[in-house]
């Protein structure tokens, strides 16, 4: 797997989080989950949470696709890399 594209390893905050932007799960056991930020909102708390399409890859099967939330934490801390895709 190429590192092209990865961002330096610095912190994640929730300021680089925003609609559009890409980030990627730390690969274990040859699973990749890719996250594409789809909105941020607030819950009737004021809680951020983070809605995204989630495409998860393993070299024995192609890949699927779905759309999840998670709280704003929870989303920095299960996707802590940032990842700017290639445009095609």
């Amino acid at each position: 797997m190429s590192l092209m594209g990865f961002r330096s390893s610095r912190r994640l905050k929730a300021s680089d989080i925003e609609a559009g932007s890409t980030f990627r799960s730390q690969p274990a056991n040859g699973v990749v989950e890719t996250a594409r930020v789809l909105s941020i909102m607030q819950d009737r708390m004021g809680i951020d949470h983070v809605r995204f399409q989630i495409k998860v890859q393993q070299k024995s099967y192609d890949w699927f696709e779905d759309h999840r939330t998670l709280n704003m934490t929870s989303f920095m801390e299960r996707f802590p890399v940032r990842h700017d895709l290639e445009t095609a």
